[in-house]
């Protein structure tokens, strides 16, 4: 799996991506986004030097994306698969992969953070898995954090 930068040629991927059933059911809007408002989103994102938004692909296929964005020492993280790769196991390669990479794009970074619904259980354990953690829990919403070292 390779991590490449998005560019404005996946603005139509990604908006099939926010658009899917399982990733408006776990987002914390719910509602269904206009093509419009994304659009406006995406190219805004993609001109942000504060936001690193990557493609995840291995042989010409592609399984997912994840954002950063970033400011002062901190980037927020948020990510999805593909709906053809969930159930696959590759939700937590990506999140390592994405880290990797943000630790080079994103000097200064010191810290991560996810926040998670609390039943989106496969997203909770992958945080976990990667030694994330639990900042805090509403009733809601869990906060997880890594603490980048070097």
């Amino acid at each position: 799996m390779v991590l490449r930068q998005a560019n404005i040629n996946d603005c139509e991927l990604y908006f099939d991506w926010v658009n899917d059933k399982i990733v408006r059911k776990y987002s914390f809007d719910t509602n269904t986004i206009e093509w419009k408002d994304h659009q406006e989103w995406f190219n805004d994102k993609l001109k942000d030097s504060n936001s690193y938004l990557y493609i995840a692909e291995n042989n010409q296929d592609i399984i997912g994306q994840v954002r950063f964005d970033c400011k002062n020492e901190k980037a927020v993280m948020d990510y999805s698969i593909s709906c053809d790769y969930r159930g696959k196991s590759l939700g937590r390669l990506l999140v390592a992969r994405a880290l990797e990479k943000i630790k080079k794009d994103c000097l200064g970074v010191k810290i991560i953070e996810a926040k998670v619904k609390v039943d989106n259980i496969a997203s909770r354990k992958i945080f976990l898995g990667l030694n994330f953690n639990n900042q805090n829990t509403t009733e809601q919403v869990v906060t997880y954090q890594l603490l980048l070292l070097g």
